[in-house]
């Protein structure tokens, strides 16, 4: 029986080690998973605000891409009428001549 105790002790005592063990590693585990998680909430936090920003910038360029159409828009009419205006003025040389 004194042997069987001393047995009983071993195994009772590997197991309460390998106990200690286990609860050290959830720990690690768990601390890593926090610190996983903080960095996982910045990098939300730095994509939504990058997002914010395209959008701002995106709205910037479609402002200056409707002024760009508005401008060339206006250059093609004064081309037209100057090119409308040279022709009459042509015109009027040879009927001049």
């Amino acid at each position: 029986m004194n042997q069987e105790n001393r047995e009983f002790e071993v195994s009772h005592s590997e197991a309460n080690s390998a106990y200690v063990n286990l609860l050290k590693e959830a720990t690690e585990i768990k601390d890593s998973m926090q610190k996983l998680m903080l960095k996982y909430n910045q990098a939300l936090k730095l994509l939504e605000a990058t997002q914010r920003k395209n959008i701002e910038l995106q709205k910037e360029v479609s402002k200056h891409q409707a002024r760009e159409a508005a401008l060339l828009g206006h250059i093609k009419s004064n081309l037209i009428s100057m090119l409308v205006e040279n022709t009459r003025e042509k015109i009027d040389e040879r009927l001049i001549n």
